[in-house]
């Protein structure tokens, strides 16, 4: 069984003293404690060794950022299967040479914005726990290449999530994102942008592959 190594929330613990009727008086160490699938490792200040209590109830993760991440992950299928089916010519070709924004000029600039994007909204989830800040600069010079960068980013941000994925809705409510293009975001509302965000590029590029 894999341990998830996370910071133990005041939820939590409340319901781990209650469950083993722990005194109330015994603290944590949330920078050291550790939550697994069935238990809570845990030390006080009085003792330098950490105690094992295996909980009555199962940990699960977070049922909205779990339909989170699916949705989001659900929002790119359409967008994989269009890069599937498409030549290199289409992917490179100029669609719409005369915009302002380089990356709306090609399926291969949009198909990089979404990517970055996505590493970027992943980075802001990673700045709540104090991870630190990848920048996403990879050329994307084919489909396949576009198809592998796309799901990677998925799996990045399920890494993002991984402080985050047993804390309850109250403690998830909490956080505030302030992006830099001065929206200020709860998580919910960052994942949903995100998957917004793959939505309407998917249909840019049903759009540009109408253009001859």
């Amino acid at each position: 069984m894999q341990t998830k190594y996370i910071s133990v929330t005041p939820l939590l613990w409340d319901k781990v003293l209650h469950t083993h009727q722990i005194p109330s008086s015994t603290t944590y160490d949330a920078t050291q404690s550790c939550v697994g699938a069935d238990f809570v490792c845990f030390r006080t200040p009085e003792t330098p060794y950490y105690h094992l209590i295996f909980l009555l109830f199962r940990m699960k993760k977070n049922s909205s950022l779990v339909a989170l991440m699916g949705e989001y992950r659900r929002a790119t299928v359409d967008y994989l299967y269009l890069l599937s089916q498409m030549s290199i010519e289409e992917f490179l070709a100029l669609k719409d040479p005369h915009t302002p924004d380089p990356d709306c000029r090609s399926i291969q600039g949009v198909t990089f914005h979404v990517i970055q994007s996505g590493y970027t909204y992943a980075n802001y989830i990673g700045s709540l726990s104090g991870q630190a800040w990848h920048e996403y600069r990879t050329p994307i010079e084919s489909p396949s290449i576009g198809i592998t960068n796309i799901e990677q980013m998925l799996d990045y941000t399920d890494q993002m999530l991984d402080p985050l994925w047993y804390q309850e809705d109250e403690q998830l409510a909490t956080y505030s994102i302030l992006a830099r293009w001065g929206v200020q975001y709860d998580l919910e509302q960052l994942l949903e942008h995100a998957i917004v965000h793959i939505l309407r590029h998917r249909r840019q590029v049903e759009r540009f592959l109408t253009i001859g």
